[in-house]
This record gives structure tokens, sequence and C-alpha cells, in this order.
């Protein structure tokens, strides 16, 4: 049995033995961020991915009557969305941008400005007519879940215009 541990002991590497790495040797970034271009990359294909969504909700709403969100009032059922053209307005722009993005196109930024611009003044718009026709007091579950789903619009449509707005600015100078 000795002698297997002696055949054994050649196999090992001893501390001592072992040479020291060299000290000018490249570091690697210990904090773990993204740097800046990594960052902006991902918040492009996020937004990118943001208003295709926001596209394909924007035609299933001009294509399935709003949302089928109706509120029952006085006066019978009445629409909690605009009709046919914003929705399609929407769906076009918010499609256009988000393809652009994904696409690395060079000039996408008006585009995607359009389409947050057209989401935050359709998306108020909406909400206002909810408001103006159901009152504030008096709001249903479903005219409350259309104006939370118009809020997540207004946010989306902030994000593009100012994300529209950086690149811009990081273009000119």
């Amino acid at each position: 049995m000795a002698n297997t541990a002696e055949k054994d002991s050649s196999k090992l590497i001893r501390l001592s033995e072992h040479r020291r790495r060299l000290t000018n040797r490249a570091r690697r970034s210990l904090n773990g961020k993204p740097g800046p271009h990594l960052a902006a990359e991902s918040e492009t294909i996020w937004l990118a991915r943001t208003l295709l969504i926001t596209g394909a909700a924007g035609l299933s709403a001009a294509l399935f009557g709003s949302f089928g969100l109706w509120s029952a009032g006085e006066r019978g059922s009445i629409p909690l969305f605009a009709p046919l053209p914003s929705p399609l307005f929407l769906a076009a722009a918010a499609f256009n941008a988000g393809w652009r993005l994904v696409r690395g196109e060079t000039g996408v930024m008006p585009h995607v400005g359009l389409a947050g611009g057209a989401l935050i003044a359709l998306a108020l718009a909406d909400i206002g007519e909810i408001l103006s026709r159901s009152g504030t007091l008096e709001l249903d579950s479903t005219a409350r879940l259309a104006i939370l789903a118009l809020g997540i619009a207004v946010v989306v449509g902030v994000w593009a215009a100012s994300f529209s707005m950086r690149r811009r600015q990081g273009e000119t100078s």
C-alpha cells in the first residue's frame, strides 16, 4: 500500500511549487454593473418589444370593438374607448417604431417620439372620455380597469418620448 501512495503522490501539485500569477494581468471589474452601451441596448430592446405589444393592443382595439368594454349607463351601453381611427393610428405608429427599433435602423427616433406622443394623447383623451361619461364617483369596475390600462399606456408613452429625446440629444452631441 505504501507503493501506491508513493506513485500517486507524484500526481499531486504542491502549493509551494506552484508559480504565482503575474501582477500585470488584466483585472475584471468587480462592481458587476453593465456599461452604458449595454444598458442602452437593453433599453432599446425592451422599448421595441413594448411598442410592438402596444401596436398589437391598438390593432385588437380597432378590430374587436374597443376591447369590448362597455359601460351600462342611464342611456344604455356606451363604449369606453374612442372609435376605430385612433386605435388604428396608434397601432400603425407603434408597430412602425417598434419594428424599426428591432431592425436597428438609423433615424428611428422621430418615429419613436411620434408613437410615444400618440400613446400619451390618445390615452389621456380616452381617460377624459371615460370620466366625463360615467362621472368620477360612479365608476364601475370595468371603467376602473380601463383607466388603469390607459394609465399604463401613458407611462409607456412617456418612456418612449423620453427615450427618443435622450437619443436625439446623444446623436447631436
